[in-house]
């Protein structure tokens, strides 16, 4: 009877300590989305994600949003939708987006510092440590917001955590503003659901 009494005391205390570090393991992961900024001159908060849903609010150019979902093309804020066409996670610096056109092949390349990081990140995903992998690729993106490796590793490490949505969210978004033949191809893997490669 002793055992049976001390095999449930000690199931009871591995879901209590399971349900709080399960829950640190939520914030740290939730504290690692970049706040996003309103890139539109004036930007309609919607009841409803839909163009056709009405007008509640209007939000400043530069406005900053941190506390955000994505629900398809529209960003869940605390009090509506915006379209997520009108977010960045920079400070727009005038009143138009420069978004780089399918013809350019641009590549996008990181100093010594941030090769450093890149470079760790890469390390951090070939050992499965995603989380790891994913906080230096998030600091390498607040570093260069252009550069599509960078975002390649933090999409990717999300994926991998099994945050498949969110990471297929990041993808969209950064797509949004920079044309990458293999960002596309990697979405569409993740959409499929496919196995990513752990380089």
């Amino acid at each position: 009877m002793l055992k049976i009494s001390f095999v449930f005391m000690l199931v009871g205390v591995s879901f209590i300590l399971y349900g709080y570090f399960g829950s640190a393991e939520a914030t740290k992961y939730a504290q690692t989305k970049p706040c996003l900024y309103i890139s539109a001159s004036l930007l309609n908060v919607r009841e409803k994600p839909s163009l056709d849903s009405s007008i509640i609010s209007k939000l400043p150019q530069n406005h900053r949003i941190c506390n955000y979902e994505y629900e398809n093309e529209f960003v869940k804020i605390e009090n509506g939708y915006i379209s997520a066409k009108y977010v960045n996670i920079n400070k727009t610096q005038q009143s138009t987006i420069k978004q780089i056109s399918k013809n350019e092949n641009k590549k996008f390349t990181l100093t010594s510092t941030k090769d450093n990081i890149r470079q760790k990140a890469d390390e951090y995903f070939a050992l499965n440590d995603y989380v790891s992998a994913m906080n230096l690729a998030l600091k390498a993106n607040k570093e260069n917001p252009n550069n599509k490796d960078s975002w390649e590793i933090f999409s990717k490490s999300i994926y991998m955590q099994g945050n498949k949505d969110e990471a297929i969210n990041v993808l969209k978004f950064f797509l949004a503003y920079n044309y990458d033949e293999s960002l596309y191809e990697l979405l569409a893997k993740m959409e499929e659901g496919n196995s990513l490669p752990r380089e």
